[in-house]
């Protein structure tokens, strides 16, 4: 499969685990994406709620979405600068701030 996608977000619970294999290291959905041509990759690490996830997947692609595609590989959209805010958005609103409905989301990539 070649994917040849800027970023593949996975918010289902736990999609950045894999299996750990010697001399290879973890082997999951996440290497698949990667080996596919995936530049950027957002998975969970643990069970997530449907509800927190909705809002911070939200706040996550509304920083981004907006601005323009970038017109050189010298020009990048910031991933990792969008799921931060994303994060700092759910613990200053309160209703989410606990560290379980915003801190099993990392970004592979940039």
């Amino acid at each position: 499969m070649n994917l040849n996608a800027e970023l593949v977000t996975l918010s289902a619970c736990e999609t950045g685990l894999g299996k750990i294999k010697t001399g290879e290291g973890i082997i999951g959905l996440s290497r698949a994406l990667i080996y596919a041509g995936a530049k950027n990759i957002t998975v969970s690490l643990w069970k997530v709620s449907d509800t927190s996830t909705k809002q911070l997947m939200i706040d996550y692609y509304k920083d981004f979405i907006p601005k323009k595609v970038p017109s050189t590989l010298t020009e990048s959209l910031s991933y990792a600068g969008s799921l931060q805010k994303a994060k700092l958005n759910m613990i200053s609103n309160g209703k989410f701030s606990h560290p379980y409905y915003w801190s099993p989301f990392v970004l592979i990539g940039k």
